[in-house]
C-alpha cells in the first residue's frame, strides 16, 4: 500500500510538472502573438505584458511536483533494487518528513495560483514609441484580434490547476502512508530491555554465583 501510493504521488507529480511546462510553452506563445499583432499595426507599438503573479506561483507548484517525483521515485528505487534490507526508523521518518515538505510546498504555491487565476488578469500595457496607449484603446484592439488577459479563459492554465491539485493530494496520502509505517519506539524499546533482563538472569544462574553463595 505504501508503494502504491508512492507510485500514484510520482505518476501524478510528473504529470503535473509536464502540464506546467507545457503552459510556459503556451504562455510564451500568446505573448509573442499578441506582440506581433500589435507590430503589425505600427513598429513603433511596443507591449509590456506583466503575467509575474500568475507565473511565480504557477513556477514554484511546478518546482514543487518536480521534487515529488524525484523523491518518490528515488524511495520506490530503493524498494526494489534493496528489497531485502528493511528502512530503519530513522529512515521512515526521514522519508515522511520529505513528503509532508513537499506537499506543504505544492499546497501552499497552489492556493494563490488558483486565486490569481480566478479572479485576475495579465497586465497589458503598451507604448506607441514613448507615448502610452490608453488602456481602453489597448482594450479594443486586443477584443479585435480575439486576446483576452483574463486567466480564467485560459484552458492551459485550468488544466495546469488541476493536474496539480491531484499531485498535491496524492503527495498528502503518500505522507500519511509512510508516517504510518514508521515503527513504534517504545515496543522496540522494550524487545531490547526483555533481552538485557534475559541475559541478566542468565547470568545470575551460571554455577560461578552459585559457588560465591557457599
Amino acid at each position: 500500500m505504501r508503494l502504491f501510493t508512492f507510485a500514484f504521488a510520482w505518476a501524478w507529480s510528473v504529470i503535473a510538472g509536464a502540464l506546467g511546462l507545457y503552459s510556459l510553452v503556451k504562455s510564451n506563445q500568446e505573448k509573442a502573438s499578441v506582440k506581433a499583432q500589435a507590430a503589425s499595426i505600427s513598429r513603433t507599438i511596443h507591449v509590456n505584458i506583466d503575467t509575474h503573479d500568475v507565473f511565480s506561483a504557477g513556477l514554484s507548484a511546478t518546482i514543487g511536483a518536480g521534487f515529488v517525483s524525484i523523491i518518490a521515485l528515488s524511495f520506490l528505487s530503493r524498494a526494489v533494487i534493496w528489497k531485502a534490507i528493511p528502512l530503519t526508523r530513522r529512515a521512515h521518518i526521514i522519508e515522511s518528513a520529505l513528503f509532508t515538505f513537499a506537499a506543504v510546498w505544492i499546497i501552499a504555491s497552489l492556493i494563490p495560483y488558483t486565486v490569481f487565476v480566478a479572479n485576475r488578469s495579465a497586465k497589458v500595457t503598451a507604448f506607441n514609441g514613448s507615448v502610452p496607449v490608453p488602456p481602453a484603446v489597448v482594450e479594443q484592439t486586443m477584443q479585435r484580434f480575439h486576446n483576452s488577459p483574463v486567466y480564467s479563459g485560459k484552458s492551459y492554465l485550468r488544466l495546469f490547476g488541476i493536474g496539480a491539485w491531484i499531485a498535491a493530494l496524492s503527495t498528502v496520502i503518500a505522507a500519511c502512508a509512510s508516517f504510518a509505517a514508521i515503527p513504534a519506539k517504545s515496543a522496540k524499546y522494550n524487545d531490547k530491555f526483555s533481552s538485557s533482563l534475559t541475559v541478566t538472569a542468565e547470568v545470575g544462574d551460571h554455577p560461578l554465583n552459585k559457588l560465591d553463595d557457599v
